[in-house]
């Protein structure tokens, strides 16, 4: 089911994420940055009727896969906590009606597409490369983001810093 609710995410944000340099395969797109590599995926809940847009990035020096897994990134985190009003986002994936009703298909489409031109590439941008990460996350500490522990040392975790 969250395949199929997935589907039209995946084919109107394909051409925003190709001519932003991505490339995809199934649910998930890659863009190459010379230190590590952007990962961006839609996934479904196990829950319910609800899909999720994880953010990551993976390190080069840490890993050498060009097109690693979301659960191989070094830095997550999901779309709505980069976003300023994250019910927006809440509601745009979320096909219960639990969180505000039922949204028009155009309506949801829109909303992620925009958090992700204005959010999510910026995030990509500040956090390719571990000196970008470091002053993003002294600058502005996300809301949620999870840091691998090769990384906790030269990263400090926003939630123990």
């Amino acid at each position: 089911m969250s395949a199929e609710r997935s589907l039209p995410f995946q084919r109107h944000l394909g051409p925003l994420l190709k001519s932003a340099g991505f490339t995809k395969k199934a649910a998930t797109w890659w863009k190459s940055y010379p230190d590590s590599v952007a990962v961006l995926n839609i996934q479904g809940s196990q829950w319910g009727p609800t899909l999720y847009v994880n953010l990551g990035i993976c390190f080069r020096f840490l890993a050498s896969k060009e097109r690693p897994p979301i659960d191989a990134c070094h830095l997550l985190t999901r779309l709505e906590s980069l976003v300023p009003d994250p019910g927006v986002i809440v509601r745009a994936l979320d096909f219960s009606g639990a969180y505000g009703g039922n949204l028009a298909d155009s309506d949801r489409l829109g909303a992620v597409e925009d958090a992700i031109r204005t959010c999510a590439f910026p995030w990509f941008d500040a956090f390719a490369t571990v000196q970008g990460a470091r002053a993003e996350i002294r600058r502005n500490p996300p809301r949620a983001l999870q840091v691998a522990p090769p990384l906790r040392s030269t990263i400090p975790h926003p939630k123990l810093a």
